[in-house]
């Protein structure tokens, strides 16, 4: 019940953010290209966020290799400390809001500055406060400056990799 009620005011907090950054720069309209294409930008759409995506153009090295967007739920997989979890939320203006809250324990154990991954958004996340499509209908993420924080390219898959306890058998029979 206590993070339903942060994220609600994560949420609420956020969407009065970029709306005071709106008033205050009119000249940030969606109908504007992303820098580097001179293309219409595609509507906007929540539900067009939807899906599995590798990750593109993020500063950050361990920052994670791909983001699933469900419903209302997000994975962030292959990031420096694991599988990371939490919920996003995006609305027809372009705003996007996304929170950790999860991590896989055995995952995030032993890695240094992992401890509290589960508490902690990535920076370059944490920092993604609207979203927009560019010329070839790609999703972006925007900082509240309306800069690139990370492109989102479909089709990502999960790595197949065997459950540790089978890793440790299969480890076993390669030594005999």
């Amino acid at each position: 019940m206590v993070r339903q009620g942060y994220l609600a005011t994560l949420v609420v907090v956020g969407v009065l953010l970029v709306g005071c950054s709106r008033q205050s720069h009119p000249e940030r309209a969606n109908s504007q290209p992303i820098s580097g294409t001179s293309e219409p930008v595609a509507p906007l759409t929540p539900a067009s966020l939807i899906g599995s995506w590798t990750i593109a153009d993020v500063a950050d090295p361990g920052a994670g290799a791909i983001l699933r967007l469900a419903d209302s739920e997000l994975d962030l997989i292959g990031s420096r400390c694991g599988t990371l979890g939490g919920s996003w939320r995006a609305s027809s203006d372009g705003t996007f809001l996304a929170d950790i809250f999860t991590a896989t324990a055995t995952a995030v154990e032993g890695i240094p500055g992992c401890a509290k991954a589960s508490q902690e958004t990535p920076a370059w996340l944490r920092g993604a406060a609207a979203y927009q499509f560019d010329g070839a209908g790609l999703p972006v993420l925007l900082d509240a400056r309306a800069q690139p924080v990370a492109r989102l390219i479909p089709g990502a898959t999960r790595p197949i990799t065997p459950p540790p306890m089978m890793l440790s058998a299969t480890l076993k029979l390669a030594q005999v």
